[in-house]
């Protein structure tokens, strides 16, 4: 039964996982457009596209650092839920400048990934990192190729809005995927100094 259990959380944190990458890649073929519509110019356009960094290079070590001392699942269901507002944020915003500040929400979200990464392996045995890291790399390469594909293709047939209504969805049932799932215990708590993270 124990066995069966620790299947079904693993089970449920790569499906959340995949959705992860699907809530933030999905719109990516026809965001620049999308922006065009909404009246930004091609600079306009190139810092919207370029606002998901922004996010990730403020609060990817400050979410890895927190995940280390809090639990990883907190942060990587707060991710999944920013994807989900994030996307619908995109899918709605009335002017470039709010699909801007919307693109940096999924930059945002997009931090998590640290979290989420660390909790999926955690469910591995301590010696077998690698078989961990191969299968959680798999699953964001294959969600990311897919993503990218169908959202030309949910584009073309139900307009652009789909797009990012799905990608919303998909942030949405990731995180009520990984609700579910137990965090397995940590085998000791990290200890940071505010030094050392003026280092990093």
């Amino acid at each position: 039964r124990s066995e069966a259990r620790h299947r079904r959380a693993l089970l449920l944190v790569g499906a959340a996982t995949f959705c992860f990458w699907v809530s933030l890649y999905l719109y990516s073929p026809i965001l620049p457009l999308h922006a065009k519509d909404l009246g930004a110019s091609l600079s306009m356009i190139g810092l919207v596209v370029a606002a998901y960094a922004i996010g990730q290079v403020a609060l990817r070590i400050p979410i890895g650092v927190g995940a280390d001392l809090l639990g990883r699942k907190p942060f990587a269901l707060a991710s999944l839920a920013l994807c989900g507002a994030g996307a619908l944020w995109l899918g709605l915003a009335p002017d470039p400048w709010s699909l801007f500040a919307a693109r940096t929400l999924t930059g945002v979200a997009a931090a998590g990934w640290v979290a989420i990464s660390v909790l999926y392996s955690s469910y591995f045995a301590p010696e077998r990192p690698g078989r961990a890291m191969a299968t959680v790399m798999s699953i964001n390469a294959t969600a990311i190729m897919l993503a990218t594909l169908a959202g030309g293709l949910l584009a073309d047939h139900f307009g652009p809005g789909s797009v990012f209504y799905g990608a919303a969805a998909a942030g949405f049932l990731g995180a009520a995927l990984l609700l579910p799932a137990p965090e397995p215990r940590q085998a000791a708590t990290a200890s940071y100094q505010p030094v050392t993270l003026l280092r990093l």
